[in-house]
């Protein structure tokens, strides 16, 4: 979940909050909690990061996990990253706070659910040149870091860790 040499990464991280008869599931979609940001959805709505293709998801999972290896290369300036992450989140949380405040309706969700998702991406996509230089060549990495990056996102749908680490 964190960057450390024990276990392997989630594939996201979530949290639940019910206020006023609605619910809130705060989701980030990719690993690393504390690098990424958490973005409102609402069941059943089909807006990133919820999909219904597993390849579409993985699309989405391994851009943002590239892009939090290229904060561990160092090719994004981490302080100026928090500084915009946060920026961002606080932005989703009062628009969520706004929405169950006025008791919307489920298409004012899905409109700012929608909205939080292409935001979220044009954040992910001004990053885009680190994230495709870290997974051409993840050099700038610690060893143990360049061998996770080189296999990542190789079979990944293999029924065992043995198999999915024969894809290396």
């Amino acid at each position: 979940m964190h960057k450390s040499p024990l276990g392997d990464h989630t594939t996201g991280s979530i949290v639940h909050v019910v206020r006023g008869g609605q619910s809130t599931t705060w989701t980030t979609g990719c690993s690393t909690p504390c690098l990424s940001l958490y973005k409102p959805t609402y069941f059943g709505i089909l807006v990133p990061p919820v999909f219904a293709k597993p390849d579409e998801s993985l699309g989405y999972w391994l851009d943002r996990e590239y892009l939090v290896r290229a904060i561990y290369a160092g090719l994004i300036d981490l302080s100026d990253y928090r500084d915009q992450l946060a920026r961002i989140q606080q932005s989703f949380l009062e628009g969520d706070d706004r929405l169950i405040a006025k008791k919307s309706t489920r298409t004012e969700f899905k409109t700012f659910q929608k909205a939080c998702s292409d935001r979220e991406e044009a954040f992910v996509e001004s990053f885009r040149e680190a994230i495709d230089r870290i997974a051409e060549n993840p050099a700038g990495l610690s060893p143990l870091w360049i061998r996770k990056t080189i296999t990542l996102g190789h079979n990944v749908s293999a029924p065992t860790l043995k198999e999915r680490q024969e894809g290396r």
